[in-house]
């Protein structure tokens, strides 16, 4: 019987919460977590658009002509996008600041992040 239970671990559960989907954040700066660099790894260039129609943040990596550079952060682990041109912009299709969780897309290639747009 004691072998069936799982116990619970702050540290252990912590880790399989975060790890597990790509998540990017848009405060002073686009932040991507570990799981994210896995599809984009950095440091290089990516392109970001957004899907009016599917309402969708997208994140394609472009070494060679990617318009924004991706910085390494925590020794390449994580990246981040620091452009005051793209988080303006962003605010202006109307995507608050916050956390978004979403998914690597096979047939785009590209992160792809459900966001919530509200243009007026």
């Amino acid at each position: 019987m004691e072998e069936k239970i799982l116990w619970f671990r702050p540290k252990e559960a912590g880790r399989w919460v975060r790890a597990g989907v790509p998540t990017c954040t848009i405060g002073k700066t686009l932040s991507l977590n570990v799981v994210s660099s896995r599809h984009i790894k950095p440091p290089t260039r990516a392109n970001v658009g957004l899907d009016y129609d599917h309402k969708v943040l997208i994140i394609k990596e472009d070494p060679e002509h990617g318009e924004l550079k991706v910085e390494a952060v925590n020794r390449g682990k994580s990246g981040k996008i620091v452009s005051r041109t793209l988080l303006r912009w962003l605010k202006a299709q109307g995507l608050a600041e916050g956390r978004y969780v979403g998914h690597y897309d096979e047939e785009l290639r590209a992160l792809v992040f459900p966001v919530s747009i509200s243009k007026s």
